[in-house]
């Protein structure tokens, strides 16, 4: 009797804590240690139509055990004495190095994680020219190996556990199919799992996300890529990219999501190694950009962690990665060059993620840009359509100042930028136009550039204003008097985005309490300090009435004091809500007051009037 020579159940306890994420991986690495012997028998050439890899589940076999049996090169007394008797080491290091071994590194490592699951291993192996072979081993830590008589035994092993109490589900029927399903459903030989009444159902079989080959076309190999995607996504996948990366011996499809999605919830590929599932949520070999895809690839060159469940970050999955969004990038360029329609609808789910994606990867940018759609104030357009007519595109950042400078009748050309990364895009526009440049909108330049009221107006105007802001005192707002292209329009709020900032803080301060209202005042103080120095006007909001409006000009000839200030407040507070802004503590008491001698003025004429008739 033989000792492995350490703890091994210190061992076990690295193996399930620091390697492997559960035990079920017991049977990813019996079935990768019996396709790994397929193929070294095989020299790495074809295998022999005869050859299969052969699982009989617990409760089928009639003696409780789990067997899984292979045609592969078969294992000698001294190859499994030699690693097993030193296998493990003390220490988690030792281990990850045995997974970077030979094929007898694989199959040792893996062997061991059956321990995960079972009391007692057993192994009859035979190797060509060598007598057959059992190595028993059990959790205590030690191990018997005998040869056996060569009585014609096929070249091949067998491992056979007895399962801990306690784990007889991961080795039941059910559980062997659905962990053969889940990690060997596409293997490249063909294994059985043996069935109640002595029959093998065979596993295994073509991977659909390999049919590639008239993947452009309405044909078997597509709807078998399409169906299976289906499958994998829970819904219709928008189109499926080929992915051939000759250089890492890489192969599969990359599934464009048919939702919209976000970095937040961006997700890996499933990735296979030789056909056998390695990971099913891999992020290092998909563009950082890229998370509308959904890429599912088998590689025979990326290398895998200890773990198996994950690749080392090399240079071939950064090959890989590259080759993946160069496929991208081809896809989008042919939908751009043969399918607008197509396009467009991937745009239009995939605008949050293509508009990322564009700021992270400039050939991207220049493939999809001209086909981005942007908010203008007449109306949303292609980005290619604005800048053929604008050499220079203004933007307004905030939502706030574009729906100010659209009612001001700025350029009809101008751009909402207030979107999540629009401001951004519209920075980089000279990645895809020459001679075409953005420049954020300017307000004040804006208010200041409409028409003042003529000279004989001037009269009535300024006092006009006066006399406004004087109304307006409570609420901290200077009234200027302009001409505004639309009539029907008395009175706007303007202010740029410091302003507002300012009065966002104030309103703020006003339901915050304690250290926070203090704050947030200070805040707001600061804002007036810089505007300060650098000579703008201070942070005061201002309200534009319209001398276009005949509303406007009946105003300014009130000489009624409270009437004058009631409507100049009720068109201040019409002016916020247009404006779509909130309204302030000072604001609502404005509001509440005014409406108040609006409605006691209007009961009061009613009841006169009763009592005349």
């Amino acid at each position: 009797m033989g000792s492995f020579g350490v703890d091994l159940g210190g061992v076990i306890g690295l193996l399930s804590r620091h390697i492997y994420s559960g035990p079920e991986v017991f049977a990813r690495e019996l079935i990768q240690n019996s396709r790994d012997a397929l193929i070294a028998r095989a020299d790495h050439g074809p295998l022999d139509a005869s050859w299969s890899i052969r699982i009989t589940p617990a409760e089928v076999g009639g003696d409780g055990t789990f067997r899984i049996e292979d045609d592969g090169v078969g294992l000698s007394a001294d190859e499994v004495v030699e690693f097993l008797s030193t296998v493990g080491g003390s220490s988690k290091r030792d281990l990850f190095e045995l997974r970077n071994q030979d094929f007898l590194g694989h199959f040792g490592i893996g062997l061991l994680s059956c321990f995960m699951v079972a009391d007692t291993i057993t192994i009859e192996s035979h190797k060509q020219g060598h007598a057959p072979v059992r190595w028993e081993g059990v959790a205590t830590g030690s191990f018997t190996v005998d040869e056996l008589p060569d009585d014609g035994q096929p070249i091949g092993t067998t491992v056979i556990l007895r399962p801990a109490p306690d784990e007889r589900e991961l080795v039941s029927r059910e559980g062997v199919e659905r962990l053969v399903r889940r990690y060997a459903e596409f293997l490249p030989v063909p294994l059985y799992v043996t069935q109640p009444d002595r029959s093998r159902d065979l596993m295994t079989g073509p991977a659909p996300f390999l049919a590639v080959s008239s993947l452009g076309s309405h044909g078997t190999d597509r709807d078998a890529v399409m169906d299976y995607g289906e499958k994998l996504l829970g819904h219709a996948p928008l189109d499926a990219i080929v992915i051939d990366v000759p250089d890492t011996a890489t192969q599969g499809v990359a599934y464009v999501l048919g939702h919209p999605t976000s970095g937040l919830d961006r997700t890996g590929a499933r990735v296979y190694l030789g056909r056998m599932l390695l990971a099913e949520d891999e992020r290092s070999v998909v563009p950082a950009w890229a998370f509308f895809l959904r890429p599912v690839i088998t590689s025979d060159a990326l290398t895998p962690t200890a773990s198996r469940e994950s690749l080392v970050s090399d240079d071939a999955v950064r090959v890989t990665s590259a080759a993946m969004g160069d496929a991208v990038r081809d896809w989008v360029r042919a939908l751009a060059e043969r399918d607008p329609m197509a396009l467009h609808r991937f745009l239009a789910i995939h605008d949050l993620a293509i508009r990322a994606a564009c700021l992270a990867d400039d050939e991207l940018f220049r493939i999809v840009g001209p086909h981005l759609v942007f908010e203008t104030a007449a109306g949303s357009r292609r980005l290619e359509d604005i800048a053929e007519e604008n050499p220079v595109l203004t933007y307004a950042e905030g939502l706030d100042e574009f729906r100010m400078l659209t009612a001001l009748g700025s350029d009809p050309a101008l751009i909402n930028a207030s979107y999540v990364h629009h401001a951004e895009l519209l920075r980089a526009i000279p990645v895809l136009f020459a001679g075409v440049e953005a420049r954020e909108a300017d307000l004040p330049g804006a208010l200041a550039s409409l028409a003042d009221p003529s000279l004989a107006d001037k009269a009535r105007t300024t006092p006009l204003a006066d006399r406004a802001t004087r109304a307006l005192e409570r609420v901290d707002v200077e009234t200027i008097v302009k001409v505004l292209p639309d009539p029907s329009t008395p009175a706007l709020y303007v202010a740029d985005a410091e302003v507002l900032a300012r009065v966002d803080m104030r309103r703020a301060a006003e339901i915050a309490s304690g250290p926070w209202a203090s704050a947030l005042g200070k805040a707001g103080a600061r804002v007036d300090e810089v505007r300060a120095r650098q000579g703008r006007t201070a942070t005061r909001a201002q309200v534009c009435l319209n001398w276009a409006s005949p509303l406007v000009q009946r105003l300014a000839e009130l000489d009624d004091v409270a009437v004058f200030e009631r409507s100049v407040r009720l068109l201040y507070v019409q002016a916020l809500l247009a404006g779509r802004r909130p309204l302030t503590a000072a604001d609502r008491t404005l509001m509440s007051e005014s409406l108040d001698d609006l409605i006691t003025l209007s009961v009061g004429i009613d009841t006169g009037r009763g009592s005349d008739d």
